[in-house]
C-alpha cells in the first residue's frame, strides 16, 4: 500500500504539470477519484497523498471548466462524503462554518500559522483530522499566511531598529501574533490594532504597548492618529477592488511624512484556491494587475516618495509598499 501511496503522489504531479486536453466530464472525473481512495480512507498515510490528489485535481477541473460548470461541480462535491471527510481538519472545518461570521477570523489566522493556541483543537480532532490538517497546513494558502507574517513581523522590527519611538496601526490585526515574535527592544511605542471580531479584543488589550480596539476598516479616520508604519497583512485580500482602493487611499493619509503603508495581496490564483472554495467556502479573490497598480497609486504623486512591490514565499503573494515623502 506505500508503493501505491507514493506512486500516487508522482502521478498527480505529472497529470498536473502536462495535461494537455480539456477535462471534458468533471463529475466523471471526481467519482472517479472518490472511488480509487474510498477504500484507503481510515488507512494511516491516507491524506498525505489523497489531499494534495484532490487538490490538484480541483485546480485543472476549476482552470478548464465554464463557470456554471464548476458551480455545479461544486454545489455536488459538498453533498457527498468527502466533504464530511475533509470537515474532520480543524482548519477546514474553521472556515467552513465561520463561527464568528467573518471571512477570515483570528482563530482561522490563527490556524493557518500554526500558532500553539490551537493545539488543544488538533488534539481533539480525530487521527485522520489531524493527518488531514497537515497536509493542508503545508498547502499554499497556509504557507502564505505564515509568509506574512514572517514579513510583517520583520518589517516592524526593522522600523523599531531605525526608530526607536515609532507608531504602528495593524489593520484586521487578528490576534496581532507579531507582537509575541517581537522582542520587547522591537515593539513600536504605540502600537493601535484593529479587529472587527469582538472576541479578539480581549487578547489585544491584554499586549504591552498596544491599543487594541473593536473597530472595521471603514472606522480609519484622522481621529484615529498618525503612523511610521501602517500594516495591512489581508484586508485585500477579503474587500472589493473599489473598497481597498479606497481603504489604501484612507491609511495612506494617516501616515507621518516619510511613514510607510505594507500591504499584502495575493495576485494570482493559489493552487489549492480550488479546494478552499468547494470544502471551505472560502473563495479566493486574486488581486488583478489593474486592482494592484490602484493600490500602489493611491497616493497622491506630491506626497509619494516611493511605491514598489516585493515578492516573497516562492512568489506566492505579493507585498505592496508605500513611502509618504518626509518634510
Amino acid at each position: 500500500m506505500a508503493r501505491f501511496r507514493r506512486r500516487s503522489c508522482i502521478l498527480l504531479v505529472v497529470t498536473a504539470a502536462v495535461h494537455p486536453f480539456p477535462i471534458i466530464d468533471g463529475h466523471g472525473a471526481m467519482r472517479r477519484w472518490i472511488a480509487r481512495w474510498r477504500d484507503q480512507m481510515a488507512a494511516p498515510g491516507w491524506a498525505t497523498c489523497a489531499w494534495p490528489d484532490l487538490s490538484g485535481l480541483l485546480h485543472l477541473l476549476h482552470a478548464q471548466l465554464p463557470d456554471s460548470e464548476w458551480a455545479a461541480l461544486r454545489r455536488w462535491l459538498r453533498s457527498t462524503e468527502i466533504a464530511a471527510v475533509m470537515q474532520e481538519d480543524p482548519l477546514t472545518l474553521a472556515a467552513w462554518d465561520r463561527p464568528r461570521g467573518l471571512p477570515m477570523d483570528p482563530v482561522l489566522q490563527d490556524l493557518m500559522v500554526g500558532h500553539r493556541s490551537q493545539r488543544p483543537r488538533l488534539a481533539a480532532s480525530t487521527p485522520l483530522g489531524r493527518e488531514l490538517h497537515a497536509a493542508i497546513h503545508a498547502g499554499p494558502s497556509a504557507q502564505l499566511m505564515r509568509e506574512r507574517l514572517r514579513f510583517f513581523t520583520q518589517m516592524i522590527a526593522n522600523l523599531v531598529t531605525e526608530q526607536p519611538g515609532a507608531t504602528v496601526l495593524s489593520l484586521g490585526a487578528g490576534h496581532l501574533r507579531s507582537h509575541e515574535l517581537l522582542g520587547p527592544g522591537e515593539r513600536p511605542a504605540h502600537w493601535l490594532a484593529l479587529e472587527p471580531d469582538a472576541r479578539a479584543a480581549p487578547r489585544l488589550r491584554s499586549l504591552p504597548g498596544v491599543h487594541g480596539a473593536v473597530a472595521g476598516h471603514a472606522r480609519l479616520n484622522r481621529s484615529s492618529g498618525s503612523f511610521d508604519m501602517i500594516c495591512i497583512p489581508s484586508l485585500v485580500d477579503v474587500l472589493p477592488a473599489p473598497q481597498a482602493a479606497r481603504l489604501t487611499r484612507r491609511a495612506f493619509r494617516l501616515l507621518k511624512p516619510g511613514g510607510r503603508l505594507v500591504f499584502g495581496a495575493a495576485d494570482r490564483l493559489l493552487p489549492d484556491a480550488a479546494y478552499r472554495d468547494v470544502f471551505m467556502d472560502w473563495p479566493q479573490r486574486p488581486v488583478g494587475p489593474a486592482t494592484l497598480r490602484q493600490l500602489l497609486d493611491a497616493a497622491p504623486a506630491a506626497e509619494l516618495a516611493g511605491a514598489r512591490l516585493i515578492r516573497r514565499g516562492r512568489g506566492l503573494g505579493a507585498f505592496g509598499v508605500i513611502q509618504r515623502r518626509a518634510g
